[in-house]
This record gives C-alpha cells, structure tokens and sequence, in this order.
C-alpha cells in the first residue's frame, strides 16, 4: 500500500505509429512510489527497466517517454508493485 508521506510519479511510455500500419497506439503506465531524492532520469531508467523487455516483445516502435507528477489521491487501485528497489516502488498499468 502506497504512503501518503511519499512522492510519486509516473511514466508514461507510449507507441506512436502511422494509422495505416496500427489502428490504435498503444501505451503502459508505470507508477512510481519515490522515497529516495533521485533524478529525473533516473526514475525514467528504473521505469524502462521494467517494461523494455515487455515493450521490445510487442515490437512497439517510435516510444515517447514522458514523466509527470501525480498526488495521492489521484492514484488507481495499485495491487502488488512489480518491482521495488532500494528508493523505488513501481507498478504497471496497461492502458
């Protein structure tokens, strides 16, 4: 369960390709729970490590990643983290 006194963030990675090849772009989420003072580029890394091989076996191609702030109260239902690491808890959502 998320804390309240923590920071989160969360990355979006999405699949931009021309209509004609896909009908719809695809996208995955990851929320993160930060508890450390890391760098922006640091959360994006720790984010692509746990999707890339997701991402690479789908053969997304031409991925936009983009991090925005997000406060308590705006997060879903989160379950089980997918990965957690020494100032990281992460989750994956599926659009």
């Amino acid at each position: 369960m998320p804390g309240k006194n923590s920071r989160f963030k969360k990355v979006i990675f999405r699949e931009h390709t021309p209509t004609s090849r896909r009908p719809a772009s695809r996208s995955l989420t990851v929320i993160i729970e930060i508890q450390g003072d890391p760098k922006e580029f640091e959360i994006i890394n720790f984010a692509k490590n746990i999707v890339w091989l997701q991402v690479v076996n789908e053969g997304w191609h031409a991925i936009e990643k983009s991090l925005q702030h997000i406060e308590f109260n705006e997060l879903p239902v989160l379950g089980k983290p997918a990965k957690e690491e020494e100032d990281f808890i992460a989750w994956i959502l599926r659009a």
